[in-house]
């Protein structure tokens, strides 16, 4: 992988990781079930994972795709993922609350303890 590729990336995975020092702690004093914003949790679910993809084959995918390629990676998010690539392929029926905001939270963190160790 081009040095300058990886750097881009893993710089980026930082910024998701310092946006959860922000929007976490605000919902963890949430109801759970209270809604919260698809686009924000579309953003912190679908976007890490297109960037692990990135740093740990070099390759560059879609939003989309990168719900399947962390969903494979991180099991326990699949749901999650599979929701928020349905959001982002445009059904307006999804919706997201504080408790899949804190879930998007930690699988945020997961994706990027995990491409640390790449």
């Amino acid at each position: 992988m081009e040095p300058q590729l990886d750097d881009a990336a893993r710089s980026a995975l930082d910024t998701y990781l310092s946006e959860l020092d922000r929007a976490c702690p605000g919902l963890a004093s949430r109801d759970p079930h209270a809604p919260i914003p698809a686009d924000a949790v579309a953003w912190l679910v679908l976007g890490p994972g297109r960037l692990h993809h990135t740093v740990a084959t070099g390759g560059v995918i879609s939003k989309t795709a990168a719900a399947d390629h962390t969903a494979h990676l991180l099991p326990r998010y699949a749901a999650l993922l599979s929701r928020a690539r349905s959001w982002r392929l445009g059904d307006g029926t999804v919706a997201f609350t504080a408790a899949d905001g804190l879930a998007a939270c930690d699988l945020v963190e997961a994706v990027a303890d995990h491409a640390d160790r790449l």
